[in-house]
């Protein structure tokens, strides 16, 4: 555990910061070789989002409505997804289904926008696929700042708040 007296000093601070990352840079952070954001399944919860789930979020993002996703930097500077695991599979199914080795997402239960329903990325107008791929998605980038922390206590910390950020009491 964390003494009193490391919190009053500031050895212990978990830093945060906020951007926003397009759809686009997203995809490609976790389709690059080496990955520059993982998403461990053993993080965010397993259920899996349906068709008409995944299309619906599709369709907020060509609304502009906000959406976030939360990352933890490890001390290589790669990024982990702790939080968002069904939102970035659908937004990376959407542009380029290969990269998951599924079938491409083919819209249906678009309600606001039932035009988007039948169709896939690659069905829509180069105008609206490249929308889609700027849209920003707000990403919270923490980081631990471990001054004087030895490896264990590190470590210990970030599975801490892994833990918390992704358990169902919150």
């Amino acid at each position: 555990m964390f003494s009193l007296e490391q919190v009053i000093e500031g050895k212990i601070a978990v830093l945060i910061e906020t951007l926003n990352m397009s759809v686009g840079e997203l995809v490609n952070m976790y389709s690059s070789k080496p990955q520059e954001l993982i998403i461990h399944p053993k993080y965010p919860r397993s259920f899996w989002w349906s068709n008409e789930q995944r299309s619906r979020l599709i369709q907020s993002i060509f609304l502009g409505l906000p959406l976030e996703i939360t990352t933890i930097e490890d001390s290589s500077k790669i990024l982990e997804l702790i939080d968002g695991k069904q939102r970035l599979y659908s937004m990376i199914q959407f542009v380029d289904a290969s990269i998951l080795d599924l079938q491409p997402l083919i819209l249906q239960g678009c309600d606001l926008v039932p035009e988007l329903n039948g169709n896939s990325f690659n069905d829509l107008p180069l105008s609206m696929r490249l929308n889609f791929k700027r849209s920003p998605i707000k990403t919270a980038i923490l980081s631990i700042n471990n001054r004087g922390l030895s490896m264990a206590y590190t470590s210990k910390l970030r599975f801490s708040i892994i833990k918390s950020l992704t358990s169902s009491e919150f």
